[in-house]
């Protein structure tokens, strides 16, 4: 390889590509909730489970296919998802950059040459751009499909902009494909279609040549909807994502956090929007053809993005792809800012310069990714469940559908609708008065399916109330507060977390069982008290269960049990230092109180509830009859 190539790829991405890693490692261990239903959808599509997110109908809970094709594709190869979703992210990025270096580098042989020195120079204030700007330092580990929309547009418009520069046939192709790879991840894609068409027309006229050309570039798009819309109707038996039916709504709210959303851009790119949006002005009256190319992009999409409300993510995320945009443009915009000799003022530049960096390290839209850690508190919880839980597979309803399903692996219902048919098309009432995207419910369908285990919001240790009108539901029906009890599960993997999930009593895979003669209460049933604690023992055969803590301040309590008459009460394992009071309520429900006067922790397994024989005696530390 030739010296100056060599140089060339460390200065304008190598560089920048470090950088770009280091900005990102400021916002680790971020990673989305949705990027774990992604990743759940690529897991059991190498299982060959289907493109499915939990047993039963299956929905399309995703809107980003391609990128759940090729996360799934590094995971049949042996790569931890979370990994892959990263690497994928990240390798988009450095892509562009590639990309940009290939559309603007220019050989520069001696001094003299000054438009191509220009012309690098403002093609490395580009690329640091991109590398500098909050938003995609935080997508490109986040694990959504934003990295691909941005790779794949810029590829898609920066082709058309070759293919009228030199006029090869090959640039119109690859921007089909680009444009189709694009529609394949994203159902909203075919905007960019049109509006990269609009711009072809706005450069070249609307004629004949024109027609032709845009009517070559949609044959693969075309291809790729209809294929997609094909396998849609056949698997998932809908027009639409499942997730259209969720976020898609025309309401003031919308509009409104829509507007915000793109002003918060605007913001966010101090001062580079306002030089960006003046620069672009004035390229286009000089006729400027990639300018043309762009500009009903980025207008179709923030009209788009206002529309649908913006997005609920630290990080802009839906303004990615535009910023990605901008960075392609931008060689050509600074290259105008140095012929004007802007940057021979080298202190405005530093100052302007200093300015867009500590925004984009101190910016409120982005700094919330360095502290969202709930998503592997979620982890450690659904390990501590699939551990305590791998015979019985209960099946668990979340409003958090991304990292509890994951890595518990267990049969879900979301209860936020993303991922189930009905509730999908059930919005609870109207659902632009509540949090975009989480307006849709149905408390009674939910509970008539009684899932085994129930997690309203982020399992938090204290988040013993729903957040959502989904949850708000469940939790207002009388019967879930008798039928559910609230355990605090404890696990220590990767590290030691504590989160509430709430427990059916009477399930056939994890409640209270009955052999006729004898009922079985399992440890974290015993948590009427919210001081208990549940945690994960291992046997001698390597099996695991769970167990409950009982000490002088700890005693813990069960209600809700099918007996009838004076009961004995026992524990397992059995201790003698344990006393159970047993109370029977109006509806002949039996409620046992287990305590002990010893400050050492006791514990125990189960409570054994045996119907009490005539010739027993009356009462003893181990026995206790109803009052």
């Amino acid at each position: 390889m030739p010296q100056y190539c060599l140089r060339n790829l460390v200065v304008y991405i190598l560089i920048p590509a470090v950088v770009l890693g280091l900005h990102a490692a400021t916002y680790y261990p971020f990673l989305c909730d949705d990027a774990f239903i992604s990743m759940r959808y690529s897991q059991r599509l190498i299982e060959g489970l289907g493109l499915t997110w939990s047993a039963g109908q299956p929905v399309e809970g995703y809107s980003n296919l391609s990128w759940v094709l090729a996360t799934g594709f590094l995971g049949w190869l042996g790569l931890d998802m979370v990994v892959a979703v990263r690497l994928l992210g990240f390798c988009s990025f450095i892509a562009v950059l590639w990309l940009n270096f290939s559309l603007w580098y220019q050989p520069v042989s001696s001094a003299s040459e000054k438009d191509k020195i220009r012309q690098n120079t403002a093609l490395l204030w580009s690329q640091w751009f991109l590398v500098i700007c909050a938003p995609i330092a935080v997508w490109s580990i986040a694990g959504l499909e934003q990295p691909f929309v941005g790779l794949f547009m810029v590829s898609a418009v920066a082709c058309i902009y070759l293919f009228y520069k030199e006029l090869a046939g090959r640039y119109l192709l690859l921007a089909s494909i680009a444009l189709a790879l694009l529609c394949l991840t994203r159902p909203d894609a075919p905007l960019v279609c049109v509006a990269l068409g609009l711009g072809m027309f706005w450069v070249r006229g609307l004629n004949k040549q024109s027609i032709t050309h845009v009517a070559l570039l949609a044959i693969l798009p075309i291809i790729a909807v209809s294929a997609q819309m094909a396998f849609r109707l056949y698997y998932y038996q809908d027009f639409v994502p499942n997730t259209a039916h969720i976020k898609t709504g025309f309401s003031p709210l919308h509009i409104l956090q829509g507007l915000l959303y793109i002003v918060q851009t605007l913001l966010c790119l101090l001062p580079w929007s306002f030089y960006f949006i003046r620069e672009s002005f004035i390229a286009t009256q000089k006729g400027e053809s990639l300018i043309k190319l762009a500009t009903p992009i980025m207008a179709l999409w923030v009209i788009y993005t206002i529309y649908i409300g913006g997005d609920i993510f630290p990080g802009l995320r839906h303004m990615v792809p535009m910023i990605v945009l901008m960075t392609i443009i931008s060689p050509l915009l600074f290259t105008q800012l140095i012929a004007k000799g802007w940057f021979s003022n080298k202190l405005k530049v530093v100052f302007l310069s200093a300015i867009f960096i500590a925004i984009q390290l101190l910016n409120p839209v982005s700094m919330p990714a360095r502290y969202e850690t709930w998503e592997w508190d979620g982890q450690v919880l659904a390990y501590t469940l699939k551990d305590g839980f791998s015979t019985e597979q209960p099946v668990f309803a979340v409003t958090g559908a991304g990292a509890l399903p994951f890595y518990s692996e267990f049969d879900a219902i979301d209860m936020l609708g993303l991922n189930d048919f009905h509730i999908a098309r059930n919005p609870a009432s109207d659902p632009s008065q509540h949090y975009i995207a989480h307006g849709h419910a149905d408390g009674e369908y939910v509970f008539a399916r009684r899932p085994d285990l129930v997690s309203f919001c982020i399992p938090w240790e204290s988040q013993y109330e729903p957040c959502f009108i989904s949850g708000e539901q469940l939790h207002a029906i009388p019967e879930f507060k008798q039928q559910y009890v609230a355990a605090r599960f404890r696990g220590f993997r990767p590290y030691e977390y504590t989160g509430i999930v709430w427990v059916y009593k009477y399930s056939e895979k994890i409640g209270m069982k009955s052999d006729g003669n004898s009922m079985t209460v399992p440890a974290y049933l015993l948590s009427d008290y919210r001081h208990s604690v549940t945690t994960l023992y291992e046997g001698k055969d390597k099996d695991k269960g769970f167990v409950i803590s009982i000490s002088k301040d700890l005693p813990a309590k069960v209600s809700g049990i099918k007996m009838s008459g004076p009961v004995t009460v026992s524990s397992v394992p059995a201790h003698a230092g344990l006393s159970f009071t047993v109370h029977e309520d109006d509806s002949g429900l039996l409620s046992v109180e287990v305590s002990t006067a010893q400050n050492e922790a006791i514990d125990i397994q189960a409570l054994i509830v045996k119907p009490q024989s005539h010739d027993m005696a009356s009462s003893t530390d181990a026995e206790q009859v109803p009052d």
